[in-house]
């Protein structure tokens, strides 16, 4: 049952994926209960790299691949980001600490003060593994934190984390009118 009290039939016609997704038919509502047990559909997330290293951004595109993503854009610069996100709207965002110009961190912060950006996950992926760093980024608004060099598993269980969170507060996949 829905968060409307009324019997809801699953839905496929979305590219969503949950136990608890459901229709309401009554009023065109995509429901997802609190205790949902799934997945985003990964393939239709959106999502931008943002690093100066190329390897460093194709090594995160490879693993994004590898787990389903298939929307995914690479920035070397903030930017080169910030004029990509200003023409297509993310769901996710992985950024290198440190760049030329304005960091990465920089960057987060920045968009960080725009509500639109309320609902887009931030993930730092640095190289920055001291204690400190890693708070600094998590209190100005990082979703996630992720250490270069990237390990496969590690970096799937924190993205998987990053889905979860992202079906939480991105209204794209909450109750929606």
């Amino acid at each position: 049952m829905c968060s409307h009290n009324n019997a809801c039939k699953p839905s496929a016609a979305f590219s969503i994926r949950f136990s608890a997704l459901r229709h309401c038919g009554f009023s065109s509502r995509m429901c997802i209960r609190e205790d949902f047990m799934g997945t985003i559909n990964r393939a239709n997330l959106a999502v931008l790299v943002v690093d100066d290293q190329m390897i460093a951004r194709n090594h995160v595109k490879q693993n994004l691949v590898s787990m389903g993503f298939a929307d995914i854009d690479l920035a070397s610069t903030s930017t080169e980001a910030e004029e990509k996100v200003a023409g297509k709207n993310y769901d996710i965002i992985f950024c290198d600490w440190h760049m030329p110009g304005k960091s990465g961190f920089a960057m987060m912060q920045a968009f960080r003060q725009e509500r639109e950006f309320d609902h887009v996950a931030f993930v730092m992926v640095t190289a920055e593994s001291e204690e400190r760093h890693m708070v600094e980024a998590l209190k100005a608004g990082a979703t996630s934190y992720i250490l270069k060099p990237i390990l496969p598993q590690p970096f799937q269980a924190k993205v998987e984390n990053v889905l979860q969170w992202i079906a939480k507060v991105n209204p794209k996949y909450k109750c929606i009118p």
